[in-house]
């Protein structure tokens, strides 16, 4: 998997680096910065270029959203914001417990995840 600079639109230097600052979204704040995009087709797993990701990611819960997988989603193409993003899955119909999917990366990145059999995603900030 490669992770992308959205800023350069080549793959991230250091992918395992963050500047990740302890701010903290207002729960008045709405938008997270964080952008998504659903995958239904596996040639869409590997991307080597910047994709458009239209979904705002919101601040809900727990400074992101969780989502139902959508049905006949594969994957997950994430874009960062200022902040480092996490993406969590459960396989089950909620977030109890520990996850069984979990990726986290820079800010101002592009990634995808595979959702396996992940039933329930959590997208925000780190």
């Amino acid at each position: 998997m490669t992770v992308i600079d959205l800023n350069t639109g080549k793959p991230h230097e250091n992918p395992t680096k963050f500047s990740r600052s302890n701010s903290k979204i207002s729960t008045k704040q709405k938008d997270t910065g964080i952008r998504i995009q659903w995958i239904y087709e596996p040639d869409k797993l590997l991307p080597t270029k910047v994709e458009p990701a239209p979904i705002a990611v919101n601040n809900v819960l727990d400074r992101g959203e969780y989502y139902e997988r959508p049905e006949a989603v594969i994957g997950v193409l994430v874009h960062s914001g200022e902040e480092p993003v996490a993406v969590a899955a459960w396989y089950g119909n909620d977030h109890k417990g520990d996850w069984n999917i979990y990726g986290d990366q820079p800010e101002q990145s592009q990634q995808v995840y595979f959702l396996s059999g992940a039933k329930t995603i959590f997208v925000g900030r780190f």
